[in-house]
């Protein structure tokens, strides 16, 4: 199996334009200031929308989808698509448990008075870098990308509603915009070294 890049062309576009964006901001900011700056922008409408799309980004989500690519893929897909899931599982665990186990979420640094929660969102303080939910989205969508997006617009629809996925865990705080952005990149290189295995 070939890997088309025109298939995923659109989708890398935009997310690597995300993430490029969103590490500038990184990169001249400081992080817990970065972090309020974009929580008081909020409001009810907000507060349910992400509080229910970042469940997208939980591999639940993706298990429950997996059997209809398998029942719809091609041999070599069948192996793409179990491969990437399980090379994002296992780089995000291994990051954020081996590497980065004392990296930490915004509620460890910022008091819960300065933020504004969500009822019903439970905030987790530790093991925090990078976004699991965000691996598992980024792989999980650019494989979507590859196996069904045929134009432009699905690509780019894909594309957009990952990135949402991934600022959700922004918005209820359960991560800082570094966490994302590098779950993100982590989501994305599982996709290619799962690949590069099915091509050998």
């Amino acid at each position: 199996m070939e890997l088309n890049m025109k298939r995923v062309r659109y989708f890398l576009l935009i997310s690597l334009a995300f993430i490029f964006l969103g590490l500038s901001f990184c990169l001249t900011n400081d992080k817990i200031k970065l972090h309020l700056e974009i929580n008081q922008y909020h409001d009810r409408f907000l507060d349910i929308f992400f509080k229910n799309i970042t469940a997208i980004g939980d591999g639940a989500f993706a298990l429950i989808l997996l059997p209809y690519l398998l029942c719809y893929t091609k041999s070599r897909n069948y192996f793409l698509s179990l491969s990437t899931c399980l090379v994002a599982g296992v780089l995000a665990q291994f990051f954020k448990k081996v590497i980065f186990p004392d990296m930490y979420s915004p509620i460890k640094f910022i008091p819960i008075e300065d933020l504004h929660l969500i009822t019903g969102v439970q905030l987790h303080s530790a093991q925090a870098f990078s976004s699991v939910h965000t691996t598992s989205a980024f792989a999980f969508f650019i494989l979507l990308a590859f196996l069904f997006a045929r134009n432009t617009v699905s690509q780019i629809i894909f594309g957009v509603l990952v990135i949402l996925v991934g600022f959700s865990r922004i918005y209820l705080s359960q991560h800082f915009l570094a966490d994302v952005l590098f779950g993100a990149s982590l989501g994305i290189i599982s996709f290619f070294i799962s690949s590069i295995l099915i091509n050998q």
